[in-house]
């Protein structure tokens, strides 16, 4: 296989990744202490997030700007038991939110939804190996690069924590030989 497809195999796998649909349960763990579960999130543009109450107090979802200012991208109605709220997060970005009814008295009832753009550059092929970049990640975070025959068919290879400045320089030394696509996810 030449290097330029090699090159052609990576970026095509990169586009080909369809959006997930996430969910998180507002939930009692303990008497009158809820929480959002999960409560960190880490996904990719065009990802949705459904959040679903399951206690039988009235609980809300509201982007809190409170933490990064701007403009609030979402405030939901008042859920009741098992009804859900759901929004698509279309940018890149750290996303804070709380339930605006119980934030006064209930601080623990807050999450976060890290938005995060990964992305696969800088390709070199040569001695045997592959080397190559990834970028878009945030330290506290980490990468998990798969590698697959065909688009269909994945293996984890590796898995690497972003340094401060979010890039990880991948190399495999020994990339077998059917295993021609690359794909870098980002998880918390």
């Amino acid at each position: 296989m030449s290097f330029t497809s090699r090159i052609f195999a990576v970026l095509l796998c990169a586009s080909a990744v369809q959006a997930a649909v996430f969910g998180v349960r507002i939930m009692e763990p303990s008497f009158a202490r809820w929480v959002f579960n999960p409560t960190n999130l880490v996904i990719s543009p065009g990802d949705r997030v459904v959040w679903t109450n399951t206690v039988a107090r009235a609980h809300d979802t509201t982007h809190d700007t409170r933490v990064v200012g701007g403009v609030q991208l979402w405030s939901s109605p008042n859920l009741l038991l098992n009804q859900t709220f759901g929004f698509t997060f279309t940018n890149a970005g750290y996303y804070p939110y709380m339930c605006r009814q119980h934030i006064a008295t209930r601080p623990e009832q807050t999450g976060t939804v890290s938005v995060v753009a990964a992305s696969i550059t800088n390709l070199v092929s040569a001695d045997g190996s592959v080397r190559f970049q990834i970028l878009g990640g945030r330290a506290g975070l980490s990468s998990v690069v798969e590698a697959g025959n065909g688009l269909g068919s994945w293996s984890a290879i590796a898995t690497n924590p972003f340094p401060a400045g979010g890039i990880i320089d991948f190399t495999n030394n020994s990339p077998p030989p059917d295993r021609r696509f690359y794909r870098a996810r980002v998880i918390p």
